[in-house]
């Protein structure tokens, strides 16, 4: 009898384990994607925020808290394209996306960028008596421009540790947070093709001038 009581109670806990893993595989996630990961010093390129929801959980508000390095990179300006706020300057684009993405309510959006810091905070939610939202896809659009050169910059979330009106976040409409986790994206900057030919000629100048010496 206890031998089929344990099995029972295994059994039990092996569904319960597997529910919790399918829920956790269906929280919806942010997910940033670069449209090119090696740029050149000055090269403008874009990073696609994207809502990973495959299972469409339904939520009525997005917060995103990006951060990324001013030494490499800075946000450019989309200007006044149709996005839901297009000041105080820079912000990003949400212009293409307010089809699948209607969050328009003007009391719950944010969309400022600082270079100074590296810092991204976007929010944005439905209003009062729209329906409740199960999208999924790029939502916001940011342009960068590379600054200086490196093996390797992030950009990624933020989830402070405190109680910070910054924060990444997906709400639901019991005000619930059921953001399930999210990818950044890594980019390398390199030098200039013309900054690389004269670093070649610079070598190949010294080159010369010690071979002179050498006789």
């Amino acid at each position: 009898m206890q031998k089929s009581q344990g099995k029972i109670v295994t059994i039990i806990l092996f569904l319960a384990s597997f529910v919790l893993a399918a829920q956790a595989t269906a929280a919806p996630t942010y997910r940033l994607v670069s449209s090119k990961s090696i740029l050149q010093v000055g090269e403008q390129f874009a990073v696609d925020m994207i809502l990973d929801n495959a299972e469409g959980a339904s939520f009525v508000a997005l917060q995103c808290w990006l951060r990324f390095d001013p030494t490499f990179l800075r946000v450019i300006d989309p200007g006044n394209d149709g996005s839901w706020l297009t000041s105080p300057d820079p912000n990003i684009s949400d212009a293409a996306y307010h089809a699948a993405f209607p969050l328009s309510d003007p009391f719950s959006m944010v969309n400022a960028a600082d270079n100074s810091i590296g810092e991204i905070d976007y929010q944005a939610a439905i209003g009062i008596t729209d329906p409740i939202l199960t999208s999924s896809g790029t939502f916001a659009r940011i342009r960068f421009e590379t600054l200086n050169t490196t093996s390797s910059t992030e950009i990624t979330f933020q989830i402070p540790s405190d109680l910070s009106t910054k924060n990444t976040k997906i709400i639901n409409e019991d005000g619930l947070n059921i953001f399930g986790g999210f990818t950044g994206a890594q980019i390398s900057v390199v030098p200039e093709p013309t900054t690389l030919a004269l670093f070649g000629l610079g070598l190949a100048g010294v080159w010369r001038s010690s071979r002179k010496k050498l006789r």
